[in-house]
């Protein structure tokens, strides 16, 4: 990545992997901290990580550069695409680089290496006369820097970049986490960037949605009040899931509401066919046993009626004790008969989560 200040022609290069968003933002930083100032546009070409549509009169630049040069202050300007002859003073200087690098030899020991390599290459280039100026790089930088602007009191916070399609439920996915959207861009391509704090939702450059965003390991998708459409879909009495939840059931129905109600605009697709298709294993009544008991101990999800089922099966292997014929429940008239404790055990069922 090369870097040229044209007034003073000053070369600044960082040798990078790619030119994703994280590593090209990055790499800027370093620079105007290098210079130790913010020079008052930033002229780029029209990669993905400056542009996310190229354009001669009106670019969408993408919003995470848009974001860092509100940070820093500096206006940023795509070139036209597709038109090498307006780009002199950003393509000449790539082919003087790769010349100054062709003298390290084939030898590789890493990037850093190369980097300082570079840069002391660089630092004999900056102080030869410029065939245009006739003058020093560097000296017409130390005489003219204090034009530059200041650096910003706080570093840039380099947000995680994402791209993504929204869901048909009007989510989005970024970070393992589902963050909600207006229902008119469900099937749309969004950019998604997200903070320790905040994740923000962009489309064709406008700001659509911000988050905050989730760190809580126990919750997966954050759905604000306008975006319910899809969980009130969910909630008909006619819909797939309530369908199939009826067919078992009262107690399986009223399990798959309280599920749906919880998710807030988001399906739990996990959650809903986890308890829907235990009947491959469980018969139809002691599922809507299994859902009864659980809701009864303010337990919801798949894993609180599981555990209740298999709770039970392993009650069922508990050998009982043999019933003496005058009644008495086992030799020891102090004994009592196993299905005593296997019904207190039913009533105080193992604690469950979802």
């Amino acid at each position: 990545m090369v870097m040229l200040l044209t007034r003073f022609r000053l070369l600044m290069v960082r040798l990078v992997w790619t030119m994703d968003v994280r590593t090209t933002l990055e790499a800027l930083e370093g620079m105007f901290r290098t210079m130790k100032g913010v020079p008052f546009k930033v002229t780029a070409d029209n990669a993905k990580c400056m542009a996310l549509e190229a354009s001669d009169y009106e670019p969408v630049l993408n919003p995470a550069m848009e974001r860092f040069a509100a940070h820093y202050g500096v206006v940023v300007e795509c070139l036209p695409p597709r038109d090498p002859q307006k780009k002199g003073k950003v393509e000449r200087p790539m082919s003087y680089c790769r010349r100054l690098y062709e003298a390290h030899g084939e030898a590789w020991q890493g990037i850093d290496e190369s980097q300082a390599y570079m840069e002391r290459k660089l630092e004999v280039a900056n102080q030869r006369r410029h065939g245009t100026t006739q003058r020093q790089p560097i000296k017409m930088f130390e005489e003219e820097a204090k034009a530059l602007k200041a650096l910003p009191a706080t570093a840039y916070e380099v947000e995680q970049f994402h791209e993504g399609i929204v869901r048909q439920d009007g989510h989005v996915r970024f970070g393992n986490k589902y963050y909600s959207v207006d229902e008119w861009y469900r099937g749309k391509k969004v950019v998604v960037l997200g903070g320790a704090q905040q994740v923000s939702i962009y489309h064709g450059g406008k700001l659509l949605e911000v988050h905050e965003r989730l760190t809580d390991p126990m919750r997966s998708k954050s759905t604000k009040e306008a975006h319910l459409k899809p969980w009130e879909r969910g909630m008909m009495d006619d819909s797939v899931y309530r369908h199939r939840a009826q067919g078992l059931g009262p107690s399986v129905d009223r399990m798959i509401q309280e599920v749906l109600s919880q998710g807030r605009g988001f399906i739990d697709t996990r959650k809903v066919w986890g308890i829907l298709s235990l009947d491959k294993r469980y018969t139809a009544a002691r599922i809507d046993e299994a859902c009864r008991k659980a809701l009864d101990l303010g337990q919801s999800g798949y894993r609180a009626v599981k555990r209740l089922l298999e709770w039970e099966d392993a009650c069922a292997l508990i050998p009982t004790a043999p019933v003496a014929p005058g009644g008495a429940a086992g030799p020891h008239k102090h004994a009592r008969p196993l299905s005593v404790y296997r019904e207190r055990l039913n009533l105080f069922p193992m604690e469950a989560h979802a």
